[in-house]
């Protein structure tokens, strides 16, 4: 998958190279930076296949099999209390 993305990225600057008449060399230069700067997030992130993280993160939300309403309100408490916690944060690159 690796291989794919790289061959994206070097026909993508290719073409900024050979096919952009409109960019000033400032601007190819600058593309040229952030397209090498990209990082690829193909699938998951590897934390998904780490079950002690997994069910840390998760043992807040305690799911009943005869209460699904219940399951879905804690799901949707917990997921929105993560996206407060990080509100106004920089996110890391590898999020």
């Amino acid at each position: 998958m690796e291989e794919l993305i790289e061959g994206i990225r070097w026909a993508f600057i290719d073409m900024l190279e050979k096919e952009n008449e409109w960019m000033d060399a400032g601007t190819k230069r600058k593309a040229k930076e952030k397209a090498r700067a990209v990082l690829a997030k193909v699938g998951y992130p590897e934390f998904i296949m780490n079950d002690t993280y997994v069910n840390e993160d998760l043992k807040a939300i305690k799911f009943s099999e005869s209460d699904y309403f219940g399951n879905v309100l804690q799901t949707r408490k917990y997921l929105a209390q993560s996206d407060f916690f990080w509100l106004r944060k920089a996110v890391p690159k590898t999020e």
